[in-house]
């Protein structure tokens, strides 16, 4: 495990998959990184959701087609998905548990910044933010990059029977090993594999896929709800560079 003091002073993690592009950019919070101190490194509004654990995919630009309110954080609407090509903004989602998910397609310019914790994986929400991307901005999903954030690892996400079954039951097709496991009548599910399995299948090469090995409940340097920690939230950022 990773204590607090190994990330002593370490406010934001940067996802490496973007990092050769000159017009994105994107950042991961810790614990260490207050609300206050997120406003004040953060020079453009932020667009967020008011959360439900679903799958709706909202477009920032049908909702904001002129200048943002001055304010610095902005919920939008009820939702767990942000697509946009506007450079004026960043896009986040809040975790602490659930697989935050960032998506850049360079070719059109265009972001997402996607919530999905079991119940939106259940839903495919990454292949809806895809489907969302191409209907509205053309973009093709070879093209789109991918960063999976810290999320509940695969040995700490336990669920019961019944999530188990649901999970068997929707992702039969999918070929990939090691989907789930069960030990001690305790059922276990891989989030991060499933949704790659799922962009892969749509045609997002694996190579722009990026897995964060960071785990939120393992590492104490990252909010768990399944930790005891009710209150706290990571957030997810991305933005386009002008």
């Amino acid at each position: 495990m990773l204590k607090k003091n190994h990330y002593k002073k370490q406010l934001y993690l940067y996802p490496p998959i973007f990092s050769s592009f000159k017009k994105v950019a994107a950042k991961f919070t810790t614990i260490h990184t207050s609300y206050d101190r997120l406003i004040k490194d953060t020079d453009k509004p932020i667009v967020g959701l008011n959360q439900v654990h679903k799958d709706e995919i909202i477009i920032v630009e049908k909702i904001f087609n002129e200048t943002l309110p001055h304010r610095k954080y902005i919920e939008i609407k009820e939702g767990d998905g942000l697509i946009t090509t506007r450079t004026d903004l960043w896009l986040s989602v809040r975790s602490a548990d659930c697989v935050p998910i960032l998506m850049y397609d360079p070719e059109k310019n265009v972001i997402a910044a996607i919530h999905s914790g079991w119940r939106s994986t259940l839903k495919s929400i990454s292949l809806k933010a895809l489907k969302a991307m191409t209907d509205t901005f053309q973009t093709q999903a070879k093209n789109v990059f991918v960063s999976l954030g810290p999320a509940i690892c695969f040995n700490c996400f336990e669920v019961g029977v019944e999530v188990m079954e649901k999970f068997q039951k929707k992702f039969q097709k999918i070929n990939t090993p090691n989907l789930y496991y069960q030990k001690n009548k305790k059922y276990f599910i891989d989030l991060k594999k499933i949704i790659i399995s799922e962009l892969v299948s749509a045609d997002v090469p694996l190579s722009q896929i990026e897995n964060s090995p960071h785990c939120t409940h393992c590492q104490e340097i990252f909010p768990s709800y399944r930790a005891g920690d009710k209150n706290t939230r990571m957030y997810s950022l991305i933005s386009l560079l002008k």
